[in-house]
C-alpha cells in the first residue's frame, strides 16, 4: 500500500493488478487528508504547480502529489509565520522559560517550524527549545519571509544541524526551481490553497517527511 515514511518514497502496492487503482486512489486521499483537501482538489493544485515550474513536469502523477502536498504544508507554515512571528517572539521574550505560556508559545513555534520544513511529528518533537527560542533563528526567518535565499539557506541549515538532519530540497523540487524568489512563492502558494472552495488553511496538518534546503 502507498506510504510516506522516507523523503521521496510514493506509492507502491503488494496487492494484486487489479487492486493497484483502489490502492493508489487511496494513497492519494491520505496525502490530501493531512492537508485538508480532496483527491481532486490536491491534484488541482498539482497541475498548477505544475504549470508554475514549482514542480517539475517530468514528474510522475504520485511524486507530484507528494509533492504537492508538501508545498501545501509548507504554505501554511510560512502563512503562519507571517501573521505570528513576530507574536511569538514577544511572547518568548516576556514570559519565563518555566511557565506555561512561555511552554505553549514554544509549542506554536515547533508546530509553525514542523510545517516549514514538512517535519513529521517526532521530527519536530526534536527541534530544540534554544533552536526556537533563537532570535537569529526568528530574524533569518523573517528575511526568508521576504525573499532573501541566503537566509532562507541559513536558517535550513540551522534546523539541520539542530536535528542532525540532511536537507536536501533537489530530491523533491525541480532543481531548475521556482523558488528563486521566496516571497512571490509563498503569495501564489497561499492565493492557489485560498481559492479551493471550502478550503480551511489553516487547518491542523500531520506528517511527510522533511524536505529543507529550497535553493
Amino acid at each position: 500500500m502507498g506510504t510516506t515514511e522516507d523523503l521521496g518514497e510514493t506509492f507502491h502496492s503488494d496487492e494484486g493488478e487489479g487492486d493497484v487503482e483502489a490502492a493508489r486512489l487511496k494513497y492519494y486521499d491520505s496525502l490530501a487528508d493531512k492537508v485538508s483537501m480532496t483527491r481532486d482538489e490536491l491534484d488541482s493544485f498539482r497541475e498548477t504547480l505544475v504549470e508554475a515550474d514549482i514542480i517539475s513536469e517530468k514528474v510522475d502523477k504520485d511524486i507530484g502529489m507528494k509533492m504537492a502536498a508538501s508545498v501545501a504544508r509548507m504554505q501554511k507554515g510560512f502563512k503562519t509565520a507571517k501573521e505570528s512571528l513576530k507574536t511569538y517572539t514577544k511572547e518568548l521574550q516576556n514570559t519565563d522559560s518555566k511557565s506555561y505560556e512561555h511552554t505553549q508559545t514554544l509549542t506554536k513555534m515547533r508546530s509553525m517550524y514542523a510545517d516549514i520544513f514538512d517535519l513529521t511529528d517526532s521530527q519536530a518533537q526534536g527541534l530544540s527549545n534554544s533552536f526556537l527560542e533563537s532570535a537569529d533563528n526568528a530574524a533569518l526567518l523573517e528575511k526568508a519571509i521576504e525573499g532573501d535565499e541566503k537566509a532562507w539557506d541559513e536558517l535550513s541549515a540551522a534546523a539541520s544541524k539542530d536535528l542532525m538532519v540532511d536537507i536536501d530540497t533537489s530530491k523533491v523540487l525541480d532543481p531548475a526551481g521556482a523558488l528563486g524568489d521566496i516571497n512571490a512563492f509563498v503569495d501564489q502558494a497561499v492565493a492557489e490553497i485560498e481559492s479551493i472552495p471550502d478550503l480551511e488553511v489553516g487547518a491542523s496538518l500531520e506528517d511527510t517527511d522533511f524536505w529543507s534546503k529550497i535553493a
